[in-house]
């Protein structure tokens, strides 16, 4: 083959390949997506070279709270599963706390509550642990913060003393607390298990959607009028699924650190 003939070829072949080098790394660009896609699979927006991103707007009482995780004990038991998810639903969405809700049986939950590896027990029963009840109050290790039934005052809201501590709002939340014994047993009621069954929390927005729950007069007004918020746009777990401030989506809601 005659050797300019070569020579053309060759060079042929390697701008043909740089075109494609290049070709390849426009098409796939940097490693990491610049539309990281979120938990409902909503595309994060990210800022033009130069602007500002406007952060998420907070209400005022929100900066002021000290929040964090609050860790409820429960165990097989409608009343508690509604009693904790009544309250859940309240820290998580009018208060802007997180909420894990902590399995174990009843006997568990107490001493777990003394060591601090929960810090709320909704409904205990002080009669069958009056001894452990008493000493865990002269300790200074819990608090009593009332009872949510007035129907039933022997059953104790128990929270550690670094809870009320750290989280006084809460701490006059529980205080305020008084179900209405009629909606709240009809919603305890409905709670059943599988698929197409009632989760706690469902039950839960049962209660808050029934007229004489009375509900609001636990909370002050503006954490009242968040949960009423977090009702209407459809919220039905114990964790905030916060707009992206890009969005209109309503009133903007607290989220969670």
């Amino acid at each position: 083959m005659d050797v300019r003939l070569q020579r053309h070829i060759a060079i042929a072949i390697v701008l043909a390949c740089t075109a494609a080098n290049d070709a390849i790394a426009f098409a796939c660009g940097a490693k990491t997506d610049p539309f990281a896609v979120g938990e409902r699979g909503t595309p994060t927006p990210t800022a033009l070279a130069g602007a500002t991103v406007a952060p998420t707007a907070v209400p005022p009482w929100m900066e002021e709270q000290g929040r964090g995780l609050v860790r409820i004990a429960e165990w097989p038991d409608r009343d508690v599963q509604l009693a904790n998810a009544l309250s859940g639903y309240a820290m998580v969405h009018g208060y802007g706390y997180s909420v894990e809700i902590v399995p174990l049986d009843e006997a568990a939950a107490n001493e777990a509550l003394l060591r601090g590896e929960v810090d709320v027990v909704a409904m205990l029963d002080r009669a069958g642990a009056e001894e452990w009840y008493s000493q865990g109050l002269a300790s200074g290790v819990i608090v009593d913060l009332g009872a949510m039934r007035d129907a039933d005052p022997g059953l104790r809201v128990v929270a550690t003393a670094k809870l009320q501590a750290r989280a006084a709002d809460l701490a006059d939340f529980f205080g305020r607390v008084s179900v209405n014994a009629t909606a709240f047993d009809g919603a305890a009621a409905a709670i059943s298990e599988g698929r197409t069954g009632v989760s706690p929390v469902v039950a839960a927005l049962i209660y808050y959607k029934d007229p004489a729950s009375g509900w609001q007069a636990w909370m002050p007004a503006e954490v009242a009028d968040a949960v009423s918020a977090a009702i209407a746009d459809g919220q039905s777990s114990l964790k905030n699924r916060g707009c992206i401030p890009t969005v209109s989506c309503g009133a903007p809601k607290p989220r969670n650190q």
